[in-house]
């Protein structure tokens, strides 16, 4: 998802995702990069299920 929405990131603005369990490992594969990225947990109503909210945005 990253690699076909980058263009948009400045360090102005932010994409915002809603990911699962396996947030954490989506971002270690990314490596070396040029973002910062924040997660907050979300508690999804209904159920035991978790998500994460990702906030990503350009560093420089």
């Amino acid at each position: 998802m990253l690699e076909q929405t980058q263009h948009l990131l400045t360090t102005e603005n932010q994409l915002l995702a809603m990911k699962g369990k396996q947030v954490d490992i989506e971002i270690d594969e990314l490596g070396n990069h040029e973002f910062l990225i924040k997660l907050n947990d979300l508690a999804l109503s209904g159920n035991d299920a978790s998500a994460k909210l990702v906030q990503i945005r350009r560093t420089a």
